[in-house]
């Protein structure tokens, strides 16, 4: 019997059917005469990050993962230096979520977090606050990140259909283990005697500052504090992850995010789900392919054609 095969975009259309328009697992898979089971790892994948989903033939590695890899390999001693230590876990979780979520600055600084065995905040109440929230999903045995759609900048296009924006993390590579440590201990130790924003991400509270809730400019500048202290190489002490990379603000993940996909798949519509827009909105800002870039791509699919031949 010939195994059946699937396209990366039947798998992401597939994904997109439950997680955007809200389609049951069992009812879409039944639709698309594909094994619920099968529907459920494509989900999995897809959730574990939407630039390295269904890679085929050749995902590139990111830079973020590298750099979240140096965060790592530099994380403080937590007994000895616990608000060292928390910034540190506040550091991979950032570039981490902003991976695997693409979400603007804006959704990823306002999402609220409630901690597991605590009730969630309903989405009546999430669309009168226009903010997402991370919680503990017991149908799906993982965290769940639940924003209503009204809270995007772009609430009125046809991405969401006026269905709210949802998504269970993938517990790769330790994702999980920090989260749940960041939530039980160190959120706690950085905003201190502050009162508590609520926010997934918080400040460190010195005592110059009694705010724990980070704004706009704030959060731009904490983003970019991790590129430079784990990104940059710096050739002097060694470290850094990258050679040549440049300070930046967490909007870029979200052009990295696209770009790759549309370079990797020459597909408007795919790279469009990584940051929950739409194919003309990529079409518009993110399709800039040079003419070497437009005949490399053909090559490559043409050259899939003949090898499978």
């Amino acid at each position: 019997m010939t195994r059946r095969k699937f396209s990366r975009e039947f798998k992401t259309e597939a994904v997109r059917l439950v997680t955007v328009r809200g389609v049951a697992v069992g009812q879409a898979a039944r639709d698309l005469d594909v094994a619920e089971s099968v529907l459920r790892r494509w989900m999995r994948e897809f959730s574990s990050g939407p630039a390295s989903a269904f890679p085929g033939n050749g995902q590139m590695r990111t830079e973020r993962a590298e750099i979240t890899d140096e965060i790592l390999n530099r994380m403080p001693d937590e007994d000895r230096y616990p608000r060292a230590a928390a910034e540190a876990v506040r550091s991979f979780l950032l570039l981490r979520l902003g991976l695997h979520l693409g979400l603007r600055q804006k959704n990823l600084r306002q999402l609220r977090v409630c901690p597991r065995g605590q009730f969630p905040t309903s989405e009546r109440r999430l669309e009168d606050m226009k903010c997402g929230e991370l919680r503990w999903s017991e149908r799906d045995r993982g965290w769940e990140v639940l924003i209503p759609s009204v809270a995007f900048k772009n609430s009125g296009s046809s991405f969401f259909g006026q269905k709210p924006f949802r998504l269970i993390l993938p517990d790769l590579l330790d994702l999980c283990k920090y989260l749940e440590a960041y939530i039980d201990r160190h959120r706690g130790v950085l905003f201190g005697p502050a009162d508590d924003p609520g926010t997934l991400f918080v400040k460190t509270v010195k005592e110059t500052s009694k705010q724990a809730a980070y704004g706009s400019t704030t959060f731009y500048e904490a983003w970019r504090t991790v590129i430079q202290r784990y990104g940059i190489y710096n050739p002097y002490t060694g470290r850094g992850a990258i050679k040549g990379l440049l300070p930046h603000g967490p909007h870029n993940l979200r052009d990295i995010l696209a770009t790759h996909i549309l370079k990797q798949t020459g597909s408007y519509e795919q790279a469009s789900y990584a940051i929950q827009d739409t194919p003309d909105v990529v079409q518009e800002h993110y399709g800039r392919f040079l003419p070497q870039d437009k005949a490399a791509l053909a090559a490559r699919i043409l050259n899939q054609v003949w090898e499978a031949a």
